[in-house]
């Protein structure tokens, strides 16, 4: 039954993209079998899950978290720790996660996702949590080792009225059991600087 859903919703896809080209035409002509067997294995091959998702899978578990949040360059950081709980979701195709801890004092509560288009081949990631109504997004790509992903966004500052500033995030592993997510501010100037830095720790 799954499989046949599978083939169904794949075979939507293919006849949404073929049907407006169609009907431009004067005298509309089905695609030949070739075609939409070229469509299908295209379509295949942007919808299945590679080594980039198994760096994602990295990620899936259950850990503790522990957060530096500086306000500014110079100033002390605000430490404080939480939780973190991820799973590859959809046939391993994303990674979705929620944490829980404090910040500046309060509760917190977030909730993300990551991904990896295989057509666009770029890493993509989102975010919202319950200090704001706003939702992030960056994309970005692996370094060459397989040991960092570096995505850029945008974002805004309400507090002074900017919006789509540039932003920058990081995923960087230590080791199987240790990574660190960086968030930078002021990003491709000399005022560049790190505001977040959150170590993960898997648990045992």
């Amino acid at each position: 039954m799954r499989l046949a859903f599978r083939s169904a919703a794949a075979m939507l896809v293919v006849a949404a993209l073929v049907v407006p080209s169609l009907s431009l035409a004067d005298e509309p002509a089905q695609p030949s079998p070739e075609q939409m067997q070229k469509m299908m294995e295209i379509w295949k091959q942007v919808s299945t899950p590679g080594a980039e998702h198994a760096l994602l899978a990295k990620m899936a578990g259950e850990w503790t978290t522990s957060s530096k949040v500086t306000m500014g360059p110079g100033m002390e950081p605000q430490i404080s720790t939480g939780s973190s709980k991820a799973e590859m979701a959809l046939g391993n195709r994303f990674l979705e996660f929620e944490e829980h801890g404090s910040m500046m004092g309060s509760p917190f509560e977030g909730h993300g996702a990551m991904g990896y288009d295989n057509y666009k081949k770029k890493f993509w990631m989102s975010w919202y949590d319950d200090m704001g109504t706003a939702l992030y997004t960056a994309e970005g790509t692996a370094s060459a080792d397989g040991r960092m992903i570096t995505f850029l966004g945008k974002m805004d500052e309400p507090t002074m009225d900017v919006k789509g500033k540039d932003v920058k995030y990081v995923v960087r592993w230590v080791d199987d059991s240790t990574r660190v997510f960086e968030i930078y501010d002021e990003v491709g100037t000399p005022k560049e600087f790190m505001p977040v830095e959150i170590t993960y720790t898997k648990k045992k």
